[in-house]
C-alpha cells in the first residue's frame, strides 16, 4: 500500500514531465530552451529513481516483518534539503552488515 501511495504521485511527475517536454520541443533553440530541458530531464530521471529506491526499501521493509509489523515513511525540510526516512518494526540486521547496507549491489539475500 506504501509503495502504491508513493508511486502515484511520482508518476503524477513523470507524467507533467513528459508534456512539459512536449511543449518545449516546440520553441525556438535558444540558451533558455536548453536549461529548461536539461532541468525537466533532471526532475524526469530523479522522480523515476525515486520510485525504484523508494520500492525496494518498502519491498526490504515488509521482507523484514514476516508476520506484520509497522513501516513509517517521513519527509521533513532541514536546512533546506529534504530528509527522507524510512523506519520498520522489523527483525533488523546483524552488526556486521550495517556499515554495507548502502553500498550498491549489496545483499544479504541468496536472490536479489
Amino acid at each position: 500500500m506504501v509503495g502504491h501511495d508513493i508511486r502515484n504521485p511520482l508518476q503524477t511527475i513523470v507524467s507533467a514531465t513528459y508534456l512539459l517536454k512536449e511543449e518545449i520541443s516546440n520553441l525556438t533553440e535558444n540558451e533558455s530552451k536548453k536549461s529548461m530541458k536539461d532541468s525537466i530531464e533532471t526532475i524526469d530521471e530523479q522522480a523515476q529513481y525515486t520510485a525504484r529506491i523508494l520500492t525496494n526499501l518498502v519491498g526490504n521493509a515488509v521482507q523484514a516483518m514476516p508476520n506484520g509489523g509497522k513501516l513509517t515513511i517521513a519527509a521533513c525540510r532541514e536546512n533546506g534539503k529534504a530528509v527522507l526516512t524510512v523506519e520498520d518494526t522489523g527483525v533488523g540486521m546483524p552488526e556486521e552488515v550495517k556499515s554495507q547496507i548502502f553500498q550498491p549491489l549489496f545483499t544479504t539475500k541468496s536472490k536479489g
